[in-house]
């Protein structure tokens, strides 16, 4: 992978310095698509079926053995089971050769200036796009095995104005017909068209050593990349993905009706927002040998989404029938995906007092902290499942806690 990067001291005086930077970076790939691929993987050991009990005897009344819809059973969601099905294979154009590894591209321009001696300052602007992604492609069906449907949101002052009480439109349900026929391939998403994910930063912080052994350090960052709640681990660049792979609702997700408000992306686009974080940190040594420090940071409010569930009832005037292979229920996010925060910020500060000690050939560390120190109880992840307790509460920042520690390095 190419890379290069370049310095240039701006005024000869070894005191501010540009430094530019260009590189290509492979992404990772995990054992994943091992165990997706492998053998094994081919056993069908189960399926799930929907069935009504027209009579009342509390039977299916069914040839359970007949993967079709039959008596009062419905299709079996996969046909081949107690069978062997390669459901999901890989591309070989994909799976083999060069160049076709997920990878990123990183470019950043920086200024570095000494301001004050042992006090530097920094800004830079970062830019990261990604490409070789993948989609999965279920060869038995086109975009014309699907039919539309439109659900209708909730009235409620909780939800943004231009959503509640609206019509969405651009759902789309597999025809019956083709309920259970499954034959994957993964592919590179290029065959059908551009996915392009980007994140745009910028970064402005400041390194200072003051006198009698102070250190302060710390920054600001805003940027598009959101950091999802606990339990989703991942981070997520803005993307615009503006193809159809098989349903036609690719093309109008997260929602076309969230594309006509102001600031909102396209239909295919996350709405990624440009999100602030500051944080600082410090160290001062004090007499007898003690260290005081602290961390103090500054991130945005956790992200949320509003997950409502409709019936098939509720679905069929639209869609003009039930939803396929026996479907109760679909769930959909009635907000634009990664655009919503709760209005309280993550504030925390964690101090600790250290004294160090030498003992013969070993350096003893005891350390006393204080995690959140202000006592914050900002929010960390709240309820997504729309209904009344939507945005209640489901985990909030830990209570201020004393903690004594020894470290013993030899």
């Amino acid at each position: 992978h190419p890379r290069v990067g370049i310095a240039y001291d701006l005024f000869g005086d070894g005191k501010t310095a540009i430094k530019a930077s260009l590189g290509r970076y492979g992404g990772g790939v995990f054992t994943g698509y091992s165990a997706l691929f492998q053998p094994s993987a081919a056993a069908v050991t189960s399926t799930t079926r929907a069935w009504t009990d027209t009579n009342g005897n509390f039977f299916p009344d069914c040839s359970l053995r007949n993967p079709l819809a039959n008596g009062e059973c419905q299709a079996m969601t996969n046909q081949s089971f107690g069978g062997v099905q390669v459901r999901t294979r890989p591309d070989p154009d994909w799976i083999k050769g060069w160049g076709k590894a997920p990878y990123n591209w990183q470019a950043s321009v920086s200024i570095d200036r000494e301001v004050l001696p042992g006090v530097a300052v920094n800004a830079g602007y970062f830019r990261t796009w990604f490409g070789n992604q993948t989609v999965t492609d279920n060869l038995n069906v086109t975009p014309a095995d699907f039919d539309p449907y439109c659900i209708t949101v909730p009235t409620d002052s909780r939800l943004p104005g231009n959503i509640s009480g609206q019509r969405l439109c651009g759902f789309y349900d597999l025809k019956p017909e083709k309920f259970g026929q499954i034959d994957n391939i993964v592919t590179l998403a290029s065959k059908y068209g551009k996915w392009k994910e980007y994140y745009n930063g910028v970064d402005f912080g400041i390194n200072a050593r003051l006198p009698r052994g102070a250190r302060i350090g710390g920054g600001w960052n805003i940027g598009n990349s959101i950091s999802l709640p606990p339990g989703l681990t991942f981070i997520s660049s803005k993307q615009s993905r503006c193809f159809i792979v098989d349903s036609p609702q690719d093309l109008t997700y997260p929602l076309s009706i969230h594309s006509a408000a102001p600031g909102f992306a396209n239909g295919c686009e996350t709405a990624n927002t440009y999100e602030s974080r500051f944080k600082l940190n410090g160290s001062y040594p004090l007499p007898w040998n003690l260290q005081a420090a602290a961390v103090f940071q500054d991130l945005p409010g956790t992200y949320y989404s509003a997950f409502a569930t409709y019936t098939t009832a509720q679905i069929a005037p639209s869609l003009g029938r039930n939803l396929a292979g026996g479907t109760r229920t679909m769930t959909v996010d009635l907000l634009p995906l990664y655009n919503h925060f709760v209005d309280q910020r993550i504030v925390q500060l964690d101090l600790r007092l250290s004294k160090i000690l030498q003992v013969g050939k070993a350096r003893v560390q005891g350390n006393l902290d204080v995690f959140n120190a202000l006592n914050s109880s900002a929010l960390l992840s709240v309820n997504q499942t729309y209904g009344a307790s939507w945005l209640q509460p489901t985990q909030i920042m830990p209570g201020r806690m004393l903690k004594v520690g020894v470290q013993m390095d030899f």
